[in-house]
């Protein structure tokens, strides 16, 4: 079982966001999905379209908070 200090630590490094999805009909049997990203407590929230904007943003986010992401987020943004 963890200890309460690991714990603390943990939580320090912890993001919380609250994730809403939807789909909305599409032409065809598919559904488009959209939802909306929000993170806690700060109440940064985006929209996005299909499930690859959604990590796009997460990564965004994740980013701009000083986290490490994907490589494939800072080649896009110029960076390394």
């Amino acid at each position: 079982m963890l200890n309460w200090q690991l714990m603390s630590e943990l939580d320090a490094k912890t993001h919380l966001f609250t994730l809403r999805v939807w789909a909305i009909p599409a032409e065809g049997s598919s559904a488009e999905w959209r939802g909306k990203l929000q993170a806690l407590p700060n109440g940064e929230a985006h929209y996005f379209h299909g499930w690859e904007e959604l990590v796009s943003r997460l990564e965004a986010m994740l980013y701009q908070a000083g986290y490490p992401v994907a490589q494939s987020y800072s080649e896009d943004k110029g960076e390394s």
